[in-house]
């Protein structure tokens, strides 16, 4: 009767079901094209938000880079040189060694063979910031026993403190470098500049690198505060964290 009516045939009914089936499979499939649009979006939105409120990571690339480069310099770029000595007019005070009156290797006690003075240098910081370049003579001695150099000791001197590495940084110079990475997040490659303005010192990259690894490493004061801090936390009855998101190559750490 309805056929009759509208003048519509079954099949053309058919197709006019057909039709509007591929309509509505044409609309789900959209429908999740802009549910999935809709999350990506909502997700980069969140990425931007975070990275709005100085994220600890705000420039991660989200990925790994496939092939990265290793630190440091690379080979045949730039120079490598140990530190200058400093000029006459550098020097602001000068320390005589105590010259040494004992042989080390065989014993021996008494008066020991002058043979020569080096010169060792510590550049150091001082209250108003400006560049302090002690230099001490040892006196270097032969014992006449055994011919065994004798070099004077200071409290302020390394042992091999000697040659190319005679000329070092003192430990405050030191821990203004390490603070000023470390704590105020300076660049490495800023705070030679940021020295040479405050003091006119001469500090490479290297040196500030070099310096943290030898104040972290095993056996050092701070390796040893570190260890005493771990196990304080480790025997306390309880403790309070917070866990703030960090990423180490890209990923989540």
């Amino acid at each position: 009767m309805l056929c009759m009516s509208t003048g519509a045939t079954e099949k053309d009914l058919f197709e006019i079901i057909r039709h509007q089936s591929e309509q509505i499979d044409q609309l789900i499939a959209e429908n999740k094209a802009l549910k999935a649009e809709i999350a990506r979006l909502k997700k980069r939105i969140e990425e931007l938000e975070r990275r709005e409120r100085k994220y600890a990571a705000p420039f991660s690339r989200e990925k790994r880079t496939a092939d990265p480069k290793s630190p440091g310099r690379r080979p045949g770029e730039g120079t490598f040189a140990h530190k200058a000595q400093p000029t006459p007019e550098q020097i602001t005070a000068t320390v005589e060694v105590d010259t040494p009156n004992t042989c080390p290797r065989c014993g021996f006690t008494g008066p020991l063979i002058f043979t020569r003075q080096d010169k060792a240098w510590v550049t150091e910081l001082v209250p108003q910031n400006a560049m302090q370049v002690t230099e001490y003579h040892v006196p270097v001695m032969e014992c006449p026993q055994c011919h065994h150099a004798v070099r004077g000791d200071h409290p302020d001197l390394k042992a091999d403190q000697v040659g190319a590495t005679a000329h070092r940084l003192g430990p405050v110079l030191h821990a203004t470098l390490q603070t000023l990475h470390h704590e105020l997040g300076l660049p490495v490659r800023r705070i030679g500049r940021v020295m040479d303005l405050l003091g006119g010192l001469q500090i490479t990259q290297g040196a500030i690198t070099q310096a943290a690894q030898r104040l972290a490493a095993d056996g050092s004061a701070l390796a040893a505060h570190v260890d005493a801090l771990q196990t304080q936390i480790q025997q306390a009855p309880f403790v309070h964290h917070d866990d703030t998101g960090w990423r180490v190559g890209a990923q989540n750490a």
